[in-house]
């Protein structure tokens, strides 16, 4: 890149963060307990259990903050954002609240899921014409790709964020964030997976054991006092609380009782799972709450944010 080019490049990022700052910075600002609130509603807002992987591993999504939060996206036939409107009833999917509540309850916090703002198609066109604009909708949402959206209600636009603010709101969290993370067979799984890809990484020529669960698990836990896994986060009580996690989990699979609960979100089968695995959750939790706050201090701290 020319100097010409990194200062054109430079520059348009300072009026895009100028812009943002300008759309957001009178809104009310969030308190601690809308951003604890807001923590647990991002962890309960999918079936996160399903969706993402269980530890080592994790996923980054970013918490920023939106004149438009809570409210629904009306597109066009061209699939274009033309309005932002108030939601006066819960959406289809259950994280899709009243306008009301995301505001009372959160403020103006959201977050890098396509389901945070609902998409609402302008009355009057035809069937043909509402399937072709979800699309058009949905392609434009993906361009450029990673790339969040927030809607500018003085200007009726739908803009893109800037990098500095999706970076500074940037967290990092996996299943566990979910409660029902912790149910015997999700541990039981989540626990064979990280020893199988730790032993194929280090080229342990040693042979795992076969299918059988518990044979699995006791490997695993010759893995962790090895440390040849990966070790547990030291905030959430380091490899000790893993042996312990392990060691409930072959507890259960040797007594064979297993009461799955299906279809009921935010339970677990063992509460015993369940206190030893709060501590990472709740340092999951503690991580997207300073997402929050280090989003906000970029808007109402800073009378200069850097590009």
């Amino acid at each position: 890149m020319g100097i010409f080019q990194y200062h054109s490049a430079l520059r348009r990022r300072q009026t895009e963060l100028t812009e943002y700052r300008s759309a957001v910075r009178a809104l009310a600002r969030p308190g601690p307990q809308q951003m604890k609130a807001f923590a647990e509603y991002v962890s309960e807002s999918h079936s996160w259990y399903k969706r993402l992987p269980w530890w080592p591993w994790s996923v980054a999504f970013e918490v920023y903050l939106d004149p438009a939060a809570g409210m629904d996206l009306v597109i066009d036939g061209t699939g274009s954002v033309v309005k932002a409107a108030e939601r006066n009833e819960p959406g289809f999917h259950y994280a899709s609240l009243k306008t009301a509540d995301h505001l009372s309850r959160f403020g103006h916090l959201t977050y890098s899921d396509r389901h945070t703002n609902k998409l609402v198609l302008a009355k009057g066109m035809r069937a043909s014409e509402e399937i072709d604009a979800i699309d058009k909708a949905e392609r434009a949402k993906a361009k450029p790709p990673g790339v969040n959206r927030y809607y500018n209600l003085k200007t009726n636009q739908h803009c893109v964020l800037p990098a500095s603010v999706s970076s500074t709101g940037r967290f990092a969290v996996n299943a566990l964030i979910h409660p029902a993370s912790c149910s015997l067979q999700t541990v039981t799984h989540g626990i064979d997976r990280a020893a199988r890809e730790a032993q194929k990484k280090s080229g342990d020529a040693k042979a795992a054991p076969g299918r059988d669960h518990l044979e699995r698990l006791v490997h695993a836990r010759e893995l962790v006092r090895d440390e040849k896994l990966w070790p547990w986060p030291e905030a959430s009580g380091g490899n000790a609380q893993l042996l312990l996690i392990i060691d409930r989990t072959i507890e259960r699979e040797k007594s064979r009782v297993k009461t799955w609960r299906i279809g009921h979100v935010g339970t677990a089968d063992d509460p015993v799972l369940e206190d030893l695995i709060r501590p990472e959750r709740q340092r999951q939790l503690n991580e997207i709450a300073a997402a929050c706050e280090r989003a906000c201090a970029l808007i109402y701290d800073k009378e200069e944010a850097p590009a």
